[in-house]
């Protein structure tokens, strides 16, 4: 006879799936804001600009298309190097987004992980994986990031023309501190980056 879950282990699945599909979530959010971005810079209406930028099946080349459309189109130094900034970290998360939906969810997990907690691995055994595996504080931590480069690219639809350098600046900034890896804590102090140059 199967042994009912105990009221912890309900507990643990029920917050496991509530941060599982909250991540997710955040993630189409990310991509979503991208396609946005696609329909201003390319100038098709919403619905075409939709149908056209997820054409294709994944974010690698939903992501090229939208480099392409810019690099066809004259835009301001600042914000398209905000962009490709902000795409360059999107590209980096993707992994971690394909890892969530396609690798196997593990309750109770082998020696070395927290009792009645929930693991995501990929293809292997358990035991192989528990140093890799994706824990819930890892799902924490992505969704933060998701939402918080969301956030960054949507402030910078709403940047008016001839925003102040310095405006334009602290919103790289905030790209710039997101970590390289969603589940990573943010760092302290962002990377060094290389200037626009001014377009002729």
């Amino acid at each position: 006879m199967v042994k009912p879950p105990s009221p912890e282990q309900i507990a643990a699945l029920d917050q496991f799936h509530h941060q599982y599909g909250t991540t997710l979530h955040a993630w189409g959010r990310v991509e979503q804001i991208f396609c946005i971005w696609f329909q201003r810079i390319t100038g098709m209406p919403p619905k075409m600009g939709r149908r056209v930028f997820y054409s294709s099946r994944n974010w690698q080349g939903r992501s090229e298309m939208l480099i392409s459309a810019m690099s066809a189109k004259q835009m301001a130094p600042d914000v398209a190097c905000i962009l490709r900034t902000a795409l360059k970290r999107a590209r980096s998360y993707y992994g971690f987004r394909n890892s969530l939906a396609h690798g196997d969810p593990i309750f109770d997990p082998p020696p070395g992980a927290t009792p009645n907690s929930i693991i995501i691995v990929e293809g292997r055994d358990p035991s192989d994986e528990i140093s890799s595996a994706i824990t819930i504080e890892d799902l924490q931590r992505a969704n933060l990031n998701f939402n918080n480069l969301h956030g960054c690219v949507e402030r910078l639809l709403e940047v008016p023309a001839g925003t102040l350098p310095t405006l334009l600046e602290t919103l790289h900034q905030q790209v710039l501190l997101l970590p390289n890896m969603p589940n990573e804590e943010a760092p302290s102090t962002p990377k060094q980056h290389k200037q626009p140059r001014p377009q002729r």
